[in-house]
């Protein structure tokens, strides 16, 4: 994986820009890397009790709202090849400060949610190794 900067034209702009040197099975791997097993699993259970039985529904529901974000990112990176994300989008097509709080935004995104699959990951095995003591406390007593 090549990460090098590289003028789009280097005849005519000055301006650095990435090369697109990935491929689609790095992109892949990236999202899935990304994403973490874990991330489903901390919300499937609290959809599962709002949806009343609908959980499948509802995270198809959420994929097509994911699958036309992807859309339309695709479209602004056409439209503005250069690295930055939502911060660039937001900021050269509507407002720049605007794009200052969509890259922020972004920013604590990409910080808070590790963090809240980590203490719900902490809390489930805590309650399992919990539940473990207690069925074998529970084995050993009926042994006896």
């Amino acid at each position: 994986m090549n990460v090098s900067v590289a003028p789009a034209n280097p005849v005519t702009s000055g301006v650095p820009r990435l090369r697109r040197v990935l491929s689609l099975g790095d992109l892949i791997a990236y999202g899935i890397v990304a994403v973490t097993p874990s991330a489903p699993v901390t919300v499937f259970s609290l959809v599962s009790v709002r949806a009343h039985g609908h959980t499948v529904d509802t995270i198809l529901f959420a994929m097509l709202a994911m699958v036309l974000t992807a859309i339309s990112y695709g479209r602004m990176a056409a439209l503005y090849p250069s690295a930055g994300s939502a911060y660039t989008y937001v900021g050269r097509a509507p407002n720049p400060h605007l794009g200052f709080m969509a890259g922020w935004a972004m920013l604590l995104d990409y910080l808070i949610i590790p963090i809240f699959c980590v203490v719900y990951g902490s809390l489930i095995v805590q309650r399992l190794i919990r539940r473990c003591l207690t069925w074998l406390s529970q084995r050993a007593s009926q042994v006896e």
